[in-house]
């Protein structure tokens, strides 16, 4: 999502949980993602802390578990790029770097 927000040159967004990064989005944007798909206000409400609490899960000492609807994180993605297929096109450089001036 993080990624996303830079390609769209939005507003800077310093956030993990996913629904303060969706409120980020254009207006526009929100609305095709949100009609897109299914049960979207009640999943990213129930999953926007998941990245947070996966990464610092192994500091806890709880053994609480983590579940996650991972057909909805992969839809979420899906409409990203549907609503902005340009940001699927990631170009990486195959050419060497040129060495340092000596």
């Amino acid at each position: 999502m993080k990624y996303y927000l830079f390609k769209i040159n939005t507003k800077p967004c310093r956030a993990h949980n996913l629904k303060k990064l969706f409120a980020c989005l254009p207006e526009d944007k929100k609305s095709a993602i949100e009609n897109s798909l299914e049960n979207f206000t009640n999943n990213l409400h129930e999953y926007s802390e998941y990245f947070v609490n996966q990464r610092y899960l192994y500091e806890t000492q709880a053994a609480g578990e983590i579940s996650i609807d991972v057909k909805f994180l992969y839809d979420f993605r899906e409409s990203l790029h549907k609503i902005t297929p340009e940001i699927r096109q990631i170009k990486i450089s195959t050419a060497p770097k040129p060495s340092p001036a000596a």
